[in-house]
């Protein structure tokens, strides 16, 4: 039985436990190096896609970190949470979507022209800090006192060094009633506040009002506006990131080279719940030796257009490299993800430009690369940018080898000697003689890789629909999974060794998955980030990042808390656990 959903965080630094199904696949040659448990039971009472995704509506509205507060006293909020604010006295809390800020910024202007004045302003605006509700960016709490008679409110928020408006919204209380005191919070606004940046919020209100907007129609009879005293957004976390899809190619749990944590979910067998992508992973031969020893690893992703060693879609652990530009070198990766580093402002220096990338890289065309890790591991490349060692911080590693352009051997610490052969005319890897009379062998049609014959000599076969992988047949001739995708390549259905079949429907920012058992599992994003996972039952487990896409905090259904910290270059300090 293999992994089919991975959050790495668990399996990298975190401990972090996260449920999720799986496809059962039989045991055999070059199967996924992760294994999981026996597969949940088909829960109680699992929810209906309808109502899956009436509650992912629920969720986006209070993380999008907007909330309007009427009918305060003083300080009479007796708890708050993420989505609701109860009050100790009459009033009402309602949230709203916020709109992103580069669809809708433009510069301030007073809507006094607009409508005459119907009312005197709002008085008595203040400005506390943020109330530490530990979301990923928070701003603080505008809070003013209503004259009589107003029955809507406006609030504009503007961002202070180009005043430009980056949010507005309309409330109008169900009970038509905005009591005596307002205020507003802001927080995790999908991209609208950044930390560091300084806003301030305008308030007006109307004498009478019809229902809730996202602009001055909610009313009419409008006062002028006041002003909030401006206040920088605070935070170490991102509201949302997009990565390039190169970026994110292949299991991420494969990848430390690069030192990017992972930041996408795995369903299925397993299915990159971002892009839809299938990821299969193998590991078909070890070698042991002191330092970095042999492992022939390979990865594939079905939306990795780019060829290598072992044609289309797969990436060969030791088909690394460099593609070097004149202010630009793009590392490939051992899983084929593609990252990005510029010219640093020091002689033979360079900075990563892909966001979360903490290897350093130094060198030049004329001396040689080196990319050091952040384990220490010291990964040196050619002027060509071809591999030529992978050693650990001690000095202990792999040496490679060419033979007209294409990696012929590689050497461990030891001595051991692994040789491959590459067909010269197509590039591609057709087998690999190991130590002790060992061989793996790589066979393929069109250049893509139909078969691997393992060192027991069983053989493990791979078809193709379309260019994309859409079955595997294991060494006892079972078809262990099968795989169907839409016209855009992307994985719509899977089916596994026992004939149990699994769905996977998409819609903006949310995949859901449709398990064997009917049971709906879904994944939430912004941007590339995953957010929140929900299982079938509804039980959410909620994610926040910091600005190098480190996971920061974890929160279960129960509202544990896992919190994580790190140092500079990006290692785990500290891991603390509470309600």
């Amino acid at each position: 039985m293999l992994l089919a959903a991975v959050i790495a965080w668990s399996l990298l630094f975190t401990g972090i436990a996260l449920a999720s199904p799986v496809l059962d696949r039989p045991q055999g040659t070059a199967q996924l190096e992760n294994k999981a448990g026996p597969q949940p039971a088909k829960p109680q009472r699992a929810m209906t896609l309808k109502e899956r995704r009436a509650q992912v509506k629920r969720l986006r509205a209070p993380t999008s970190g907007r909330q309007v507060i009427s009918g305060l006293t003083g300080d009479t909020i007796s708890s708050l949470t993420g989505d609701t604010v109860v009050l100790s006295t009459k009033g009402d809390a309602q949230t709203h979507k916020a709109k992103p800020s580069a669809d809708s910024a433009q510069k301030e202007q007073s809507h006094n022209a607009v409508a005459p004045a119907a009312l005197p302003p709002v008085t008595g605006m203040t400005m506390t800090p943020r109330d530490t509700r530990n979301f990923p960016i928070e701003w603080g709490f505008p809070r003013w006192t209503y004259p009589a008679g107003a029955k809507a409110v406006h609030r504009a928020l503007y961002r202070e060094s180009d005043d430009v408006k980056v949010d507005e919204s309309c409330f109008v209380p169900p009970d038509g009633n905005l009591g005596t005191d307002g205020g507003f919070m802001l927080y995790d606004a999908w991209g609208i506040i950044t930390p560091g940046e300084k806003y301030y919020l305008k308030v007006a209100v109307a004498s009478s009002a019809t229902s809730t907007t996202d602009d001055w129609t909610c009313g009419t009879g409008w006062s002028s506006e006041v002003k909030s005293p401006s206040k920088a957004a605070e935070g170490p976390g991102l509201a949302s990131v997009s990565l390039p899809s190169e970026e994110t190619y292949g299991c991420t749990c494969a990848d430390h080279t690069t030192g990017r944590a992972p930041v996408q979910g795995f369903l299925g067998d397993p299915v990159n719940t971002a892009t839809s992508a299938l990821n299969e992973s193998a590991v078909d031969a070890e070698v042991s030796a002191p330092g970095v020893s042999f492992s022939l690893q390979r990865a594939y992703d079905s939306q990795n257009p780019n060829a290598g060693l072992l044609g289309k879609g797969w990436a060969f652990v030791y088909d690394i490299r460099l593609q070097i530009a004149d202010a630009k070198v793009t590392y490939i990766a051992e899983n084929g993800s593609r990252l990005s580093y510029a010219k640093g402002t020091s002689a033979d220096s360079y900075r990563a430009t892909s966001r979360g990338v903490t290897s350093k890289l130094s060198g030049s065309t004329s001396s040689g690369f080196t990319l050091t890790t952040l384990q220490g591991e010291k990964l040196k490349f050619d002027g060509s940018g071809k591999l030529a060692e992978w050693k650990d911080r001690t000095g202990s590693g792999l040496s490679f080898s060419y033979t007209d352009g294409d990696l012929s051997s590689i050497t461990d610490a030891v001595g051991h000697t692994i040789k491959l052969t590459v067909d010269p005319a197509s590039h591609l890897l057709t087998r690999a003689d190991l130590p002790g009379g060992r061989s793996v062998g790589f066979d393929y049609t069109a250049g893509q890789l139909t078969s691997v014959k393992g060192t027991d000599g069983g053989t493990v076969l791979y078809g193709y629909t379309d260019g994309f992988l859409s079955s595997v047949t294991d060494n006892a001739g079972k078809v262990v999974m099968r795989t169907a995708y839409d016209t855009d390549g992307r994985v719509t259905q899977q089916t596994n060794a026992y004939g149990k079949t699994s769905k996977v429907l998409r819609s903006t920012q949310e995949t859901d998955y449709e398990d064997a058992n009917g049971g709906i599992w879904t994944d939430v994003y912004k941007g590339s980030l995953l957010v929140s996972r929900i299982d079938p039952p509804g039980n959410v487990t909620t994610f926040h990042y910091d600005s190098s896409l480190r996971l920061r905090d974890a929160v279960d259904a129960g509202g544990n808390h896992t919190t994580l910290s790190y140092d500079a270059r990006g290692n785990l300090l500290a891991r603390a656990e509470g309600v």
